[in-house]
């Protein structure tokens, strides 16, 4: 009798928690949502439980439960939809009402529910079922308002407002004032006790210094030559990547031996391709046009000798914090949560976001050649606190209280 008493107690102790997202784990590319719900899992002391997404070609069935492991960490996975059906998010939320409704005895295990986009509240809402709700929120509203129209941007708030009410807790993964927790905490001031500021989780074991002499030498760069790396999405908007080759050139002029390393793919490459070819750049560039988050991509980061995030605004904009992890300064527009951690002079150097971009060219310009000139050293405890265990353990406490 005391040993099935003891079984009992130890099923009713775990804690279970679903994640909506309707990513695939199984195709992480660098930064993004994806890579923060596996760090979230990898760390988590929690059972998982991920309602996700899969490619077709894998031949999963949807809405099986399946095992597998970010790590050595096992989890739940069951295919809400596949990842190929355009627009995902649409297909993912109507298959996640369809599936709620016809499984209510896994609702009953699960403890509290994370979602990682706003949609994906609004099942809970729609189906008036009792279970607790986390809302992510890794960009933020106003965006809708700034490139969606007005229209847009009524029906988005509308939803966002209708999701914010729903959910138990709301974690804002960006402190920045215009854009992050105290837009929010005004925006929706009858709901600010339910907002929190949580961290985006970096695996600092993975992304840390290598030598970058072997690293060189397997991509085939040459120890003479300098190298700036711009790893993210190719788009003018937000990121200004048309930026690239001014600054390139610019580098060069005092630098000859300086090459452009572009990890990450996007809408606006071949405007970005057209640019350098015009400049005669094309030559000094590299393109890694996708990469999955791991070893490789780290290595791409350590041989370079300093990141550029030449963006108009950002959240904690992870491909900083990854190169600050590998000992990479950072040249950065100071937008979002980068000042949080980019000390000014000590991992890199902050630019004024100036609606000049002549000016903003001119300023990058000069700092990366301040790195070159070794001005700069890269402390890697500035980013301590985003360390994926500490920041998951302290999440998933305030998930769970």
């Amino acid at each position: 009798m005391n040993l099935l008493r003891e079984r009992k107690e130890r099923v009713l102790d775990k804690r279970r928690i679903a994640i909506l997202h309707s990513g695939n784990l199984s195709d992480v590319s660098p930064g993004g949502i994806s890579e923060y719900v596996a760090q979230f899992i990898k760390h988590s002391n929690s059972d998982i439980y991920l309602l996700g997404t899969e490619k077709k070609e894998a031949n999963l069935k949807l809405w099986r439960k399946y095992t597998r492991n970010v790590g050595e960490k096992q989890y739940i996975f069951i295919p809400i939809n596949y990842s190929n059906r355009k627009p995902i998010s649409i297909y993912y939320f109507i298959h996640l009402v369809i599936f709620i409704i016809l499984n209510p005895r896994l609702w009953k295990e699960i403890e509290v529910v994370y979602a990682q986009r706003m949609e994906y509240v609004l099942p809970f809402c729609l189906l008036l079922l009792n279970k607790k709700v986390v809302m992510a929120v890794h960009g933020s509203g106003k965006y809708a308002s700034m490139f969606w129209g007005h229209f847009i941007a009524k029906i988005y708030s509308f939803l966002e407002y209708t999701s914010i009410r729903r959910s138990t807790k709301v974690f804002i993964l960006n402190n920045n004032p215009e854009f992050g927790v105290p837009y929010y905490k005004k925006k929706y001031s009858q709901f600010k006790d339910k907002i929190y500021y949580t961290l985006v989780p970096v695996d600092t074991d993975l992304f840390r210094p290598l030598n970058k002499s072997i690293v060189r030498q397997k991509y085939n760069f040459r120890l003479d030559e300098k190298i700036i790396l711009f790893l993210g999405r190719i788009e003018y908007n937000p990121k200004r990547v048309h930026l690239l080759p001014d600054i390139l050139s610019k580098v060069k002029s005092v630098y000859p031996k300086t090459k452009l390393l572009i990890v990450g793919s996007g809408n606006d490459k071949e405007n970005l391709l057209n640019k350098l070819k015009d400049t005669n750049l094309l030559q000094d560039t590299v393109f890694v046009d996708y990469i999955k988050h791991g070893d490789e991509l780290v290595e791409l980061i350590n041989c370079a000798d300093v990141s550029l995030i030449c963006s108009t605004f950002e959240g904690i904009c992870m491909s900083a914090l990854e190169s600050i992890s590998s000992g990479i300064p950072v040249v950065a527009t100071n937008v979002g949560d980068i000042k949080e951690y980019l000390i000014h002079g000590e991992n890199g150097y902050l630019v004024n976001n100036y609606k000049d971009e002549d000016a903003i060219v001119k300023e990058m310009s000069s700092f990366v050649l301040s790195v070159f000139n070794n001005k700069v050293k890269v402390n890697r405890k500035t980013i301590e606190k985003y360390k994926a265990s500490y920041v998951v353990t302290k999440t998933e406490s305030l998930l769970l209280e």
